[in-house]
């Protein structure tokens, strides 16, 4: 038996009318076509079906109150359907959420929407209005997620909880894959900092993004007739419990121009100061570009192996764990004009 829908009195009108003309057709009328009511029902289903909730809570008692039937999702405006769920970073998130109340509410309830992934995690909690909920009827909530640029991108989950009473039991009644696409972001870097250190032959390309596992993104130097020696990155990792000194973190690559690898207390380290003195601290070669009493960022040189002009510089991260939260790229001009 499905469950009676609420809150859709055009599409529910249209299924009642189609039933209707079926009953009572005219004399003369040509046999009419059996209507899709399959198609209509389809439209008054959410997107994306939950086959099966998790109705327990964590710490055990009685069922949730309501069940989620499913979702639609859209970002941007832009209906998001396939599987697993994909868009891109510093997008605002329209959720549609389909309950399904198993009891009268006796209490304030809430929803909790969480995408974490191997970086930090994006959490969201917001009140459900159950006034005219009905047993059995499905009730419509709609609320919007802003996934922050730069915050985390790569490989990631979608999860979905009720708790009830503000800070009482969770119900985590589903939790899916999702990929949230990278989107670079201008750097907050001083350039005249960088040509400190390089000189005016630093090019900076105000470019700065965060990338975790399965996460890659690109850099397009300005198009132009001059060559470059070098690229300089300007980076630090984080959220990684255990940093290993030497560990591979991400690869550098530059058709005809470069293939390398950031290494972990080489080329970049842990941002926070106790986990780059727990790898070696000053001891590392990886050199300490800024400095406060909570983070640290690092710059490292990479060398091409002759002067070139590369069209595009490929950002690809190489761990299952943690992030490379890169502040700034630029180039080193060569000494060679053509």
């Amino acid at each position: 038996m499905w469950p009676l829908i609420s809150k859709f009195p055009r599409a529910a009108a249209t299924i009642l009318l189609i039933c209707s003309s079926g009953l009572f057709p005219r004399a003369d009328a040509a046999p009419a076509a059996a209507p899709d009511l399959a198609g209509l029902l389809d439209q008054l289903l959410p997107d994306h079906r939950i086959q099966q909730n998790s109705l327990i809570s964590a710490t055990g008692g009685r069922a949730a109150p309501a069940e989620l039937l499913g979702y639609d999702v859209r970002a941007g405006g832009e209906r998001l359907a396939g599987k697993p769920l994909s868009y891109a970073e510093g997008n605002l998130l329209t959720f549609d959420l389909y309950w399904i109340p198993q009891e009268a509410p006796r209490e304030k309830l809430s929803v909790v929407l969480r995408i974490s992934g191997s970086g930090p995690t994006l959490g969201e909690v917001y009140p459900i209005d159950t006034t005219g909920w009905q047993i059995g009827v499905v009730s419509r909530q709609g609320i919007e997620f802003s996934h922050v640029r730069g915050w985390y991108s790569g490989k990631g989950a979608l999860t979905v909880a009720l708790r009830a009473n503000g800070a009482g039991p969770e119900y985590v009644l589903y939790t899916a894959p999702i990929i949230i696409r990278t989107s670079n972001f201008p750097s907050k870097i001083d350039p005249s900092k960088l040509r400190g250190l390089f000189g005016n032959d630093l090019v900076p390309l105000n470019s700065a993004f965060r990338i975790g596992d399965g996460a890659s993104t690109s850099v397009v130097p300005p198009a132009g007739e001059a060559k470059y020696r070098a690229l300089v990155i300007v980076s630090a990792t984080g959220y990684d419990g255990e940093p290993v000194a030497g560990e591979p973190v991400c690869r550098v690559k530059a058709a005809d121009c470069l293939d390398a690898t950031l290494k972990t207390g080489t080329d970049t380290a842990p941002g926070e100061p106790a986990r780059y003195d727990q790898i070696g601290g000053n001891k590392l070669p990886a050199k300490v570009f800024s400095q406060d009493a909570k983070s640290m960022d690092y710059v490292t040189v990479l060398n091409f192996d002759k002067p070139c002009r590369p069209h595009q510089i490929v950002f690809q991260y190489l761990k299952n764990k943690g992030v490379i939260d890169v502040k700034e790229v630029a180039l080193l001009k060569s000494n060679e004009s053509n």
